[in-house]
């Protein structure tokens, strides 16, 4: 054991040593005696490093896990007198955090074994020392190990067996009976004693009493001298307001029955804002408001639940109560919702859906105002904040969209509630920014834009039906942003959502085909396809040939203007040339939208077969002035070009070198003909059987009229061989 702690403190990072180490731990944790060898190190070595201590520390967890259970009564009385000697010896000596929690886990493991029948003054005995001492350092383990016996009894959300849960009910039941009281009052008495001279033991006591609150009699905190003590920390204590909202939102989050929490609830929710503590109009510390939210969140979803187990049963004067509660508390969740910290916003997201989801079981004309107040919150937190990063998006970008999904799904839902309330408020909004939007924020220009497109997918609306409010405000946004030339802000972000929104409503410019032109020129100018972002022109690409999809009756007029705006970005891509505008699949999209615009016209035949060469000779020709660079025979020696050997001629094994044209290295393959040609009259398929890729055999009109002409061979694989072969000799191996 010497030898291992010494091997521990030495500090060593080699892996054999580490590998020696494990070996040794798990020796120590399945040896009957192990744990009683590290007992008595801990107890006997004052000297000892943290990393041989901790090292210790996890036998003895082991041990308490797996055996203690079937201790005898010697063994029961040595862990308890190791259990008593750590506490004796953390009012002398000051130990790292990490070890006090290693500690504690062991205090509450003995506990979950002990107590109430082998140990039944577990917490007297604890509690008796704890108050006779008085010593920070006691203090501090002492509530390490509540949260301990929490995390190991209590917690909900941590998985355990159901005789696991029997015990811990049994725990509790004799908690409740014997020492309760006594733990309470001693919590609150360390958040009095040290409120100013240790606000942190104050703040982890008042964590405690939260933790334990979900299952102790609520009267325990609901109570005078508690919530006076909590509201003073609330208002005059900024170290512990943070724990305090946490002892808070569990206290709302107790079960009880709907009526009675609504009261709490309400009795609460009076005092605190007696108080002040609900006016934080100018508070600066996000992190308290975060704590703040999360307590507000709690109060309105508790409530919202109150209400709708009390309007199941019928108690109409209850549930009224409930609901007008809820209203009460509405204000307060839009102020934090629209902070200016989305960190904050985000705490009463919650609250929000569940508000919502409450308006549609009810009459929406009755609470139409409180929609709207919740809806224009809604729209102003879409903007972008100064701080986002377009260049760069990283990982508070990704929580921005995230947080921005969640918007949308509240803006949705009242969508679905009212639309003609959604579409007033959102044209509200919107006409004064694209109004003028080269004197508003780049923010609100895009938002602008972003919330017309969401407009689109919340509401129903069909261009070529009726006219009514829904249609009449719809091409009214839509005109404003096609003619107020918006597309051409300085800004990227909102050529972008230009392009998607006009996408978007490509029904409407089929009705109303006047305003194609400038949204045309848009897609094909320095806004979409020649925008100097790359992601702007490849989005543009994608939603050009959607739009020519879908409007392939109207753009036959824009079928030249079209074909000269992206003869630049259809460049094929030359080996040593400067980039292309678009990557090869983007500019699929734009021979689409090009070929579409050309056939679905109802141009004469003539006239289709003189644009398609329009868009296709130029490609073309770069073609054929990039392939003799890249048909030029790969020089090698005769000696590198071997044939397999004797016995391997058969078809299924025939295999020949070849060098590849671009890297010149030598690569063996096996060739056998296709079962399916490509295009009889020119060309016939052959596949490498090596890599299962298909090439065509492609021969010049000259080797047509002569059968014996030798043609040349382009494997589209990945090397790209070139070999001979003779067009009069099919079903036969080429040579090279």
């Amino acid at each position: 054991m010497n030898q291992i702690l010494d091997l521990l403190s030495s500090g060593s990072h080699d892996p054999a040593l580490h590998q020696k180490l494990l070996k040794c731990f798990e020796e120590l944790k399945v040896n009957e005696n192990g744990w009683k060898t590290c007992v008595a190190q801990l107890m006997c070595s004052n000297d000892m490093k943290d990393e041989a201590r901790f090292f210790c520390l996890q036998i003895l967890e082991h041990y308490t896990k797996t055996r203690y259970v079937d201790a005898s009564q010697e063994e029961q009385l040595l862990l308890r007198s190791f259990l008593e000697f750590w506490l004796q010896q953390t009012s002398r000596h000051s130990f790292s955090s990490f070890i006090q929690n290693k500690v504690a886990q062991v205090f509450a493991l003995t506990l979950s074994v002990d107590y109430p029948r082998r140990w039944p003054g577990f917490f007297a005995d604890l509690i008796g020392f704890v108050t006779n001492c008085g010593q920070p350092a006691v203090v501090d383990l002492f509530l390490r190990i509540m949260m301990a016996v929490d995390s190991e009894v209590v917690a909900r959300d941590i998985v355990h067996t159901q005789v696991e849960n029997e015990r811990n009910t049994m725990i509790k039941d004799r908690m409740r009976e014997q020492c309760i009281a006594p733990l309470v009052e001693l919590w609150l008495k360390i958040a009095v004693e040290f409120e100013s001279k240790r606000p942190d033991l104050s703040s982890r006591a008042l964590l405690v009493l939260g933790a334990f609150v979900s299952w102790i009699d609520v009267h325990y905190v609901a109570n005078e001298r508690s919530m006076n003590l909590l509201l003073k920390y609330l208002v005059g204590y900024p170290e512990v307001r943070e724990s305090v909202c946490d002892c808070l939102l569990e206290l709302v989050e107790k079960g009880m029955e709907p009526l009675a929490k609504t009261q709490l609830i309400d009795s609460t929710w009076r005092m605190l804002v007696s108080a002040g503590v609900m006016d934080f109009a100018k508070e600066n510390d996000c992190d308290y408001l975060i704590k703040l939210g999360k307590f507000v969140n709690g109060v309105g979803t508790n409530l919202i639940v109150c209400w709708q187990k009390l309007h199941k049963t019928g108690d109409t004067m209850s549930s009224t109560a409930a609901r007008e509660s809820v209203e009460q508390k509405l204000s307060t969740m839009l102020l934090l919702l629209g902070h200016e910290d989305d960190d904050v916003s985000s705490s009463v997201i919650p609250f929000a859906h569940a508000y919502v989801g409450l308006l549609k079981q009810t009459s929406p004309g009755d609470y139409a105002d409180q929609a709207a107040l919740l809806l224009r919150v809604v729209i102003r937190k879409f903007e972008y904040d100064d701080s986002y990063n377009f260049d760069t998006e990283g990982e508070d970008e990704a929580h921005f969209q995230e947080f921005r999904k969640e918007l949308k799904v509240i803006f949705d839902n009242i969508a679905q509630l009212n639309a003609d309330l959604t579409m007033l408020t959102s044209h509200a909004y919107l006409v004064p920014i694209l109004s003028d939007w080269r004197r508003a924020p780049f923010a609100s220009v895009e938002n602008s834009l972003r919330l017309l497109y969401c407009l689109g997918e919340a509401v129903p609306v069909n261009f070529g039906g009726p006219e009514n409010q829904t249609v009449s405000m719809f091409e009214q946004m839509i005109t404003l942003m096609v003619r107020s030339g918006v597309v051409s802000h300085s800004h990227f972000a909102v050529s972008l959502q230009f392009l998607e929104a006009t996408a978007r409503f490509d029904k409407f410019f089929t009705a109303h085909p006047d305003l194609l032109p400038p949204v045309m020129e848009a897609f094909l100018g320095a806004h979409g396809l020649h925008h100097p972002r790359g992601e702007v022109r490849s989005r543009a690409a994608y939603l050009l040939a959607r739009m020519v999809r879908m409007m392939r009756n109207h753009v036959h007029k824009f079928v030249e203007a079209l074909l000269i705006a992206v003869a630049d970005v259809l460049m094929v891509r030359v080996p040593g040339s400067p980039p292309v505008w678009l990557s090869a699949d983007d500019q699929l999209f734009v021979y689409e939208a090009a070929s579409m615009a050309i056939v679905a016209g109802g141009l004469p035949p003539e006239r289709m077969c003189h644009l398609m060469r329009a868009l296709l000779v130029p490609s073309m020709q770069a073609v054929q002035a990039l392939l003799p660079r890249l048909l030029v025979p790969a020089r090698a020696s005769p000696a590198k070009r071997r044939w397999p050997a004797a016995g391997a001629s058969s078809p299924s094994s025939k295999r020949s070198m070849s060098s590849c044209l671009l890297c010149s290295a030598m690569k063996r393959v096996i060739l056998a003909p296709s079962s399916t040609p490509v295009c009889v009259s020119s060309s016939t398929a052959w596949s490498c059987v090596w890599t299962k890729r298909s090439f065509l055999a492609s021969r010049s009109p000259s080797a047509i009229s002569s059968p014996t002409a030798p043609s040349r061979v382009i494997c589209t694989s990945s090397c790209h061989l070139s070999v001979k072969w003779c067009p009069s000799s099919r079903g036969k191996w080429p040579a090279i």
